[in-house]
């Protein structure tokens, strides 16, 4: 196992910095006072599973983190979570301007939004929104992302579960294919059906202004075309089969996770070891044992029943 799958997190690969000039989102805009004085987000991250935001009062030392996020399910979820870590009270009032439409909702009581944080104390308030067609499941909805103690937590851990089932590691040397990639696999999580990209296509030219940070715009299959063309795999019975080609002339590759294979492209030419194992040329394991080594990225064949027989080169 060449890649720590804990380095691989998509919500780690992806996240990116995220300026807000208000609290809560498009479909709930958010005030908050703090002793009476306006206060609003200071920084902010984007990530696939959900958004956060942070803020803190100079004066009355209030912090502030906002988690967002539409759940699998179409509830869209904004958390307030506001610790005091001050020895004074503070007065704190939030407030929606405008009216929050849908076909359910759940809001905090009036009480909840106009009251004294101790000295030390936390507080979370949660606002929910369905647009569910039937009025029964919006209310399920709507109310049982309400009353959860944490709905980001749970949300990063449904997408982490399913990363773990569903998807490959894969780093290369070029890291706008790498996160191409991870955008591949949140769309898919996300239930988008993806084209692939245009002959000749590059990884960088799917990132408006060059911008690292920005969102793929369209998105591809960049993850079908990493196995299916680039490192060229495909399994039949035990037998794995490697036609590869490194159409973008990558000095390193690796897959991971293909049918519990790991196959490493590091070329020779190359000084470095990209991924800390001794080899160069192609490498394939098989699980956690070694199967095979060659010095090109020409075609070969490897059994995914025996690490010590049915592999061979093909000419």
């Amino acid at each position: 196992m060449l890649l720590d799958p804990r380095a691989y997190r998509l919500d780690d690969l992806l996240r990116r910095p995220l300026r807000a000039e208000s609290w809560g989102e498009a479909w709930l805009p958010l005030t908050l006072l703090a002793n009476g004085e306006p206060l609003l987000p200071e920084a902010g991250f984007w990530r696939p599973s959900h958004q956060s935001l942070f803020g803190r009062d100079t004066l009355s030392e209030l912090q502030v983190t906002q988690d967002s996020l539409v759940a699998h399910d179409g509830t869209r979820v904004v958390t307030l979570l506001l610790r005091n870590p001050s020895a004074e009270a503070i007065w704190l009032e939030l407030a929606t301007s405008g009216g929050v439409r849908g076909t359910h909702r759940c809001l905090p009581p009036l009480d909840d939004l106009l009251f004294q944080l101790p000295e030390g104390a936390f507080v979370q308030r949660t606002f929910t929104l369905s647009e569910h067609r039937d009025t029964e499941t919006a209310f399920k909805q709507a109310t049982r992302w309400y009353f959860e103690k944490s709905p980001a937590a749970i949300v990063a851990q449904q997408l982490d579960d399913w990363q773990k089932q569903n998807t490959f590691l894969f780093e290369c040397s070029d890291p706008w294919l790498t996160r191409l990639v991870a955008h591949s696999q949140v769309a898919r999580w996300q239930g988008m059906a993806l084209e692939l990209p245009p002959l000749g296509t590059t990884p960088r030219q799917c990132f408006p202004n060059n911008d690292f940070d920005a969102f793929p715009e369209p998105l591809f299959a960049w993850d079908e075309l990493v196995v299916d063309v680039l490192v060229g795999a495909r399994v039949t019975g035990e037998t794995l089969h490697i036609v590869p080609d490194n159409f973008l002339n990558l000095s390193s590759f690796c897959l991971q996770g293909f049918h519990g294979s790991t196959i490493a492209w590091d070329d020779p030419e190359h000084p470095d070891d990209a991924f800390g194992d001794g080899d160069k040329g192609l490498t394939v394991y098989v699980g956690r044992t070694r199967a095979y080594n060659q010095p090109t990225l020409a075609l070969c064949t490897v059994s995914l029943a025996s690490t010590t027989s049915g592999i061979s080169r093909l000419q």
